[in-house]
């Protein structure tokens, strides 16, 4: 016959036993776990899978043009003034990709001419 002792010990060390391998399921479960062993396990056929779903979203965001319009096809900007799927898309993308590329510029302009006010100072400085 077991002593309540024993029983209580017993079960603080399952409750430990069971906290332990929870927090390993937690981490070795992960969303981000899951999916890194997946890919890792299945390369190729993520990859496989992306080019499939880039060609797929490309053909269908591109509208569709008649044999007169052939010049049309390789310029994307008319076919983004129509409405389509590509202008809904490319607007937006085009907009935040101007205004990034203008904040951007104007960053590095300013760290460029800071840093070299900073070196010409620096160098009057200095006998």
């Amino acid at each position: 016959m077991r002593t309540k002792a024993d029983i209580i010990r017993d079960l603080a060390e399952s409750r430990q036993d069971l906290a332990l391998h929870g927090r390993k399921a937690l981490v070795e479960w992960s969303p981000r776990e899951v999916a890194k062993r997946s890919f890792s396990n299945h390369r190729y056929i993520w990859i496989g899978a992306a080019v499939a779903m880039g060609t797929f979203v490309i053909v269908r965001a591109m509208p569709k043009t008649d044999k007169s319009h052939k010049n049309e096809r390789d310029n994307p900007l008319p076919a983004a003034t129509k409405s389509s799927l590509a202008a809904l898309l490319l607007t937006p993308l085009a907009a935040s990709v101007r205004s990034s590329l203008l904040s951007h510029g104007r960053q590095w302009i300013a760290d460029y001419f800071n840093q070299q006010i900073l070196n010409r100072q620096v160098s009057e400085d200095t006998p």
